[in-house]
């Protein structure tokens, strides 16, 4: 009986961390990059975790996405009240680039 209560937990802990492993995008390693439309202003900077951002002072705004080409439409830049959020729609498991470069006035 006890025998059969460890195999069983861990059975549930395999199924558990197995299912961790596969939720997320691949991405296709065809890198691109796209510049994007910013639709106001920004004074701040939030992005999520996974992505690399480089901040670089400039004479305007501007939003450059380098990343696999399937990646491309899951990687959001928003700006709402003043900030500019940068985050994905689903996980991203692996990927070539992720990177995003801003470009603002000081």
């Amino acid at each position: 009986m006890k025998t059969l209560k460890i195999l069983v937990t861990i059975a549930i802990l395999t199924v558990i961390t197995s299912s961790c492993v596969f939720d997320g995008i691949k991405g296709n390693r065809n890198v691109t990059v796209e510049e994007r439309d910013i639709n106001a202003d920004f004074d701040a900077l939030k992005a999520s975790q996974g992505l690399k951002v480089y901040l670089t002072l400039d004479e305007g705004f501007s939003v450059k996405v380098e990343a696999d080409e399937n990646l491309q439409d899951i990687i959001i830049t928003e700006v709402e009240d003043g900030v500019l959020h940068l985050y994905t729609k689903k996980n991203i498991w692996t990927a070539k680039a992720r990177k995003v470069y801003v470009s603002m006035p000081e």
